[in-house]
């Protein structure tokens, strides 16, 4: 634990935020902050000897105003509560302010997050429509028709999905902000070759395209070791020297494979142990899902289930959809 020193900036930072998101009066907040800056000047002169100016609560609440008025983005703050305790544990804080100021920390912090989850969100709406916009749209009766002269049994589509997930509340979702049907399949059965033909095709799934994926390459340590201060190091731990040469996510193994042939590596010479052999570690993250179980998101192609874009097919046919291919990929149509 360390001490760092709140100053006039940070403090009215944080009132401003507290007071633009109705959580106290100005007055107050400016009130409670004043008693955390003198609680931290007497915290880093017990631990530093430092002499820090008085910061009072004219200054702090004149300073927020500021801020408030221009509306100004804050600056952000380092934690309040513990920049008032020294290294042995002593609080410089009266417990109520120290509790009170806690919640309040809470409570910022707790808005700040959905702020720019929300923000989030909106950005990734529009992403929906950066390489693509607005298609035709089919309905349910033409698109089973469609699907009926091109001998198919399958509508493949393309989803791009926000993240709605929250950890503080422990919700995992999503939300669909547009689909798009990018082609038809043909046979009963999921094939991940036809969904990849088809994603190939549409522009903002290219990437999940026949023989493409989620290649990553990093020199690690090819076996265990201790160095001369007892410390175990563990075979497949990253080697700290060659961080800089950590690659992916890189589209093949063969991207992935020439990353590490034009970079050998030599065998670390450690200060503290012996001479240590390294080499690349080279491991693919499937774009390929198949979580059929209970809760799961099914068949299909994409990074999560959660975010970005997926796609992944089947035998229902919407009631109206964006479409912007309607070939079929498969066997021979039906007769």
């Amino acid at each position: 634990m360390s001490v760092a020193n709140l100053d006039a900036g940070s403090l009215a930072s944080f009132a401003a935020a507290a007071v633009r998101l109705g959580l106290g009066q100005l007055a107050d907040v400016a009130e409670l902050l004043a008693a955390v800056a003198d609680a931290n000047a007497a915290a880093l002169a017990a631990q530093y000897g430092d002499d820090v100016p008085t910061i009072t609560k004219t200054e702090i609440a004149s300073a927020a105003l500021e801020i408030i008025a221009e509306r100004a983005d804050d600056r952000g703050w380092p934690p309040l509560v513990y920049n008032c305790v020294t290294n042995d544990g002593q609080l410089y804080l009266a417990d109520d302010v120290a509790e009170t100021v806690r919640g309040l920390e809470r409570m910022v912090d707790s808005q700040r997050e959905a702020d720019e989850r929300r923000m989030a969100r909106a950005e990734a709406d529009a992403v929906a429509y950066d390489d693509v916009p607005q298609l035709r749209t089919m309905s349910r009766d033409a698109l089973a028709r469609a699907m009926s002269d091109a001998g198919a049994d399958r509508v493949i589509v393309a989803k791009f999905r926000v993240d709605e997930s929250d950890s503080q509340s422990d919700y995992y979702g999503h939300r669909t902000a547009r689909e798009v049907v990018i082609g038809f399949g043909r046979g009963k059965r999921e094939s991940f070759a036809q969904l990849r033909k088809a994603a190939a095709a549409f522009k903002p799934t290219a990437d999940y395209g026949p023989g493409l994926g989620r290649w990553y390459v990093k020199p690690v340590t090819s076996t265990d070791y201790t160095d001369d201060r007892g410390e175990r190091v563990y075979a497949g731990t990253v080697s700290g020297w060659h961080r800089d040469l950590v690659a992916g996510p890189l589209p093949t193994r063969a991207a992935a494979e020439a990353h590490a042939a034009a970079n050998p590596l030599q065998p670390l010479r450690m200060a503290h142990g012996p001479v240590v052999p390294l080499e690349w570690h080279i491991r693919e993250d499937s774009i390929e899902h198949r979580e059929n179980y209970s809760m799961g998101g099914g068949n299909y192609l994409g990074d999560s289930r959660y975010g970005g874009w997926t796609v992944s097919s089947s035998t229902y046919v919407p009631e109206s959809a964006e479409v912007f291919s309607t070939a079929a990929f498969g066997g021979k149509p039906k007769r």
